[in-house]
């Protein structure tokens, strides 16, 4: 299924859809399938036992403010903390993306998403956590990127990168 967010000019974005297939090969049937034997049942491991140690959490928040003309969509998604009991393995994530737009304006439209994953194994001597952010917005010609990565250990930064990158819109 495909669908395409069409700007035409100011005020005048809408939803397209372009069409949907799906193309499946079918084997007929034979008289020899009789003789298969049914599929056994699934084969999988057992859960692996976890304790939650932070609770998760999630909101989700929508804001219109009629002075500016703006609409603003904030969600939070926390996992809380989790550890595996027999590994020792902790591990939990936070994303907080916030989206925005002005009235009559779809180059106003921006979204900034700031993602936090964390790692620990207090018996390894291990504490890892991972801070992303990233941005998109766009002009009348281009789509505009930026991110930022910084990872720490123990609390302290021990890498860091920034990347930005503008990609040319196809209006056609």
């Amino acid at each position: 299924m495909a669908f395409v967010l069409a700007v035409t000019g100011p005020g005048d974005p809408h939803l397209e859809h372009q069409g949907s297939h799906l193309e499946l090969p079918i084997r007929p049937r034979r008289e020899s399938d009789q003789e298969l034997r049914p599929f056994e049942r699934a084969e999988s491991s057992q859960p692996q036992s976890a304790e939650a140690l932070e609770p998760p959490a999630y909101k989700r928040v929508v804001e219109r403010d009629d002075r500016l003309g703006e609409s603003r969509l904030t969600v939070i998604d926390d996992t809380g903390m989790t550890r595996l009991t027999e590994l020792g393995w902790e591990h939990g994530s936070v994303s907080r993306q916030n989206y925005s737009i002005r009235d009559g304006d779809p180059n106003s439209g921006k979204i900034d998403l700031h993602w936090t994953m964390r790692f620990r194994r207090p018996d390894a001597d291990l504490d890892i956590r991972t801070e992303t952010r990233s941005r998109l917005t766009s002009t009348r010609t281009e789509f505009l990127f930026t991110a930022e990565m910084d990872v720490y250990e123990h609390e302290k930064k021990t890498y860091s990168k920034t990347w930005s990158r503008s990609f040319a819109r196809n209006l056609n």
